[in-house]
Formats: structure tokens, C-alpha cells, sequence
């Protein structure tokens, strides 16, 4: 287990043991851009919770969280931070970590949410060993922890009084998550942020292994053009074939995000749903 005096070094090679804990952890990442990782991290928690998986979606985004706000809910005491503070004080449990989380309902399945922080200057609460802590109480309640991660990994950035860097739990879940989603915008500037930074991404660790997710993909006159085109750009220039492909579904996402609710409440057989719903079918969690 790490403790909360860990100091990262700064080299980019894998520097965390793997979270312990008898759940399966799924992380969504994604370069800076608004890639839409907590539209997918959010819409793959309801899949899988429609698959009959007990999902718990930690909102771990410790610079501009957004689960809370794309669930409606306005409770600003429960959350990732009051979780992480009942860790170090040895008084987290089953019920105490569905207290402090939001459970969500949605047309007959539902998936409980641990909310972001609530503001800026809390990041330095949320720790590896606290998240450790929090991954081994929801084994006994859920199958799957979902993660939506910030996007910087840099190693660096810290501040005073504060003993680990603010990217230094991003950096601990890319590394230890058992599955790793890295999202990419479709257009020319998301996919070369992604070139950009998978290899950060992959020396982080320790298999290498990731799941390529290309999002927001327009279909050219051709159908399936937009799909072969990325997938050579990706296989060409970093020697990675995308996972999958998630449509550019504008109308329904974003009509989702006003109403609060996942994509599939507004049109169950929307591209988004469907294409949400075939990849929790391939992640096989």
C-alpha cells in the first residue's frame, strides 16, 4: 500500500505497486481538449449496470470534475473527499462509502457515483493509500470502480505543504488499472495530442497495454472511411490498432448532459447507446 508521504520520482517508468483490492478498476483517460472521457466514463458505468454489474464511477478528476453536475445531483457534502478523509481515519465501510456516494437510477438498473472534489484547493486530500482504502471497501459492494481521470500527467506539479504532486493520482490509476481506456478526439488536433502522449502513457505501465478508444468519429461519404483513416494514422505511427470507434452523436449527447441522464434514456438506439453498449460488451469486466 503507498502512504501519503510517497514522493514520485521523475521518471516516466512505472513507479507504483498495483492497487490492492479483489475489484476490477477501469480507467478513462484522455489528452486536454474535452476527448468527452466523462460522457463515456458515465455512459459505460449505466451499460455495464444494465449488464447487471454493481458499478461504483469515481469522479477522480482532480481538476475539473463533472459527473455531479452530469447527473443533476447538487449535494456538495458527499463525495471522493469525505470518502478519502473516513480512510485515513480508519472509518470507512460499506455503509459509511454508500453514504458519501450518490446512487443513480436510470430506467430500471442503476450505479452508484463518488462525486469529485468540491473545490480546487482539496485536491492534496485524495491519495493513492486513500483510494487503496476505497477500492477494498467497494469490493464488497460492487464488481467494477470506473475512474474519470484528469488529463495532465505530468510528474512535477505540486504545491507547498502538499505531500504528493496534484497529477500523482492520475499518474497512480494509469498505472495500476487493470483496464486502461485512453480516449481520443477524431479530429487532426485530438489525434495528435494523442500521439503526442501514449507513450508517456504506456511507459506508466508496466504491460504497456491500453485500450485506444477514438471518439466523436464523423462518417465520410464512404461510411466506414473516417474508421480505416484513423485506424492507419494509429497503426502507422505508434503501431496501436483502436479498440473501438464512438460516433460524433451531438444531438443526443449533448440533449443527455442537460437532462442529467445517460444517453440511452434519450434515444435507446442512438449511435452514442449503441456504440457504448457493444464496448462494455467488449471490455469483458
Amino acid at each position: 500500500m503507498q502512504s501519503d508521504e510517497f514522493v514520485p520520482q521523475a521518471s516516466l517508468e512505472p513507479e507504483f505497486e498495483a492497487i490492492l483490492a479483489p475489484v476490477t478498476t477501469v480507467a478513462v483517460w484522455g489528452p486536454a481538449g474535452a476527448s468527452g472521457k466523462s460522457t463515456l466514463a458515465l455512459n459505460l458505468a449505466d451499460a455495464l449496470a444494465v449488464a447487471g454489474k454493481r458499478i461504483l464511477l469515481i469522479d477522480s478528476d482532480l481538476v475539473a470534475p463533472s459527473l455531479a453536475l452530469q447527473v443533476a445531483a447538487s449535494d456538495q457534502s458527499t463525495g471522493i473527499s469525505a470518502a478519502c478523509k473516513l480512510a485515513r481515519e480508519a472509518k470507512l465501510d460499506s455503509a459509511e462509502l454508500l453514504r458519501v456516494s450518490i446512487k443513480v437510477d436510470s430506467a430500471g438498473s442503476s450505479f452508484w457515483l463518488l462525486p469529485g472534489i468540491s473545490g480546487a484547493s482539496r485536491w492534496p486530500e485524495i491519495t493513492p493509500s486513500a483510494i487503496e482504502a476505497i477500492l477494498r471497501t467497494a469490493s464488497t459492494e460492487f464488481d467494477v470502480a470506473i475512474f474519470d481521470l484528469a488529463s495532465s500527467l505530468e510528474p512535477a506539479l505540486r504545491t507547498d505543504g502538499a505531500a504528493l504532486g496534484r497529477n500523482e493520482l492520475t499518474r497512480y490509476v494509469v498505472s495500476n488499472a487493470e483496464k486502461l481506456i485512453c480516449l481520443a478526439h477524431a479530429d487532426a488536433i485530438g489525434v495528435h495530442r494523442m500521439l503526442r502522449q501514449l507513450l508517456d502513457v504506456q511507459r506508466l505501465r508496466a504491460d504497456a497495454s491500453l485500450h485506444l478508444i477514438v471518439n466523436r468519429v464523423r462518417e465520410t461519404v464512404s461510411g466506414s472511411k473516417a474508421e480505416a483513416q484513423l485506424r492507419e494514422t494509429f497503426a502507422s505511427l505508434v503501431k496501436i490498432t483502436p479498440f473501438a470507434f464512438l460516433p460524433d452523436d451531438p444531438a443526443n449527447t449533448d440533449a443527455a448532459v442537460r437532462s442529467g441522464v445517460p444517453v440511452r434514456l434519450i434515444r435507446r438506439r442512438s449511435p452514442y447507446a449503441l456504440a457504448i453498449k457493444a464496448l462494455a460488451q467488449q471490455l469483458r469486466v
